[in-house]
């Protein structure tokens, strides 16, 4: 089973990269399921099939945004 990042939507493709950091193009329509780009996604080679994987996209959702609050609160004037 192949794992994959949707990096970003262009027209009818999703710009997906792999865990080796190679990009792949993927028809919107063969995921059967709504993307947005950092959606983690399963592909199953033997099915055919994606399926999303929600904890992964949660967890690094998290941990972006915790990332971008510790940069923001680093940031800010002292008074």
């Amino acid at each position: 089973m192949k794992r994959y990042i949707i990096d970003r939507i262009e027209g009818d493709f999703a710009v997906c990269i792999d865990d080796k950091d190679k990009s792949i193009d993927i028809n919107v329509s063969d995921f059967g399921f709504r993307v947005k780009e950092g959606l983690y996604v399963f592909y199953d080679e033997e099915k055919g099939t994606y399926r999303k994987d929600e904890q992964k996209t949660e967890k690094e959702f998290k941990q972006n945004e915790e990332r971008l609050r510790n940069i923001f609160s680093k940031n800010k004037p002292k008074k």
